[in-house]
């Protein structure tokens, strides 16, 4: 009888799972950004974890289930990027909201109820990306 050879997760979701930190994503949020390779803060091809873009420590954090949305994840490199940088991070909300949306509409992700939500509630922080009109996909079918 032949064994099923276990294929291992890309070295991406690994670190995702390992951080040690309790990731509120729901599942398959991490799976969506599969097919991405860059880090939505310096570009490279280097991401290893997804930040909360608005979380509890926000100004305009307003609770509820919309905050699960995949609108709410930021692939991000975590040693270079993310930790030590929350201040700066926070500043950036806006444009990261926007690279977020941008990012996944190149992936051609199809928004959810919980996403329009998301949107919805924090409109204000969409209309402050200075952005929102470009959309770049990595693709080249724009």
């Amino acid at each position: 009888m032949l064994k099923k050879k276990k294929i291992e997760a890309p070295l991406s979701w690994r670190r995702l799972d390992n951080h040690g930190l309790k990731n509120r994503f729901p599942a398959g949020t991490k799976e969506q950004w599969f097919w991405w390779y860059e880090c939505l803060w310096c570009g490279q091809n280097t991401w290893d974890a997804l930040h909360h873009i608005i979380s509890p420590t926000c100004e305009c954090y307003v609770k509820g289930r919309h905050n699960t949305s995949i609108l709410n994840s930021c692939p991000i490199c975590n040693n270079k990027c993310h930790i030590g940088h929350e201040d700066k991070l926070h500043a950036s909300i806006p444009e990261l909201l926007g690279k977020t949306k941008r990012a996944l509409e190149s992936l051609h992700y199809t928004l959810k109820p919980v996403d329009y939500e998301f949107m919805r509630v924090y409109a204000k922080q969409y209309e402050k990306d200075k952005n929102r009109e470009q959309v770049h996909c990595s693709c080249g079918c724009e």
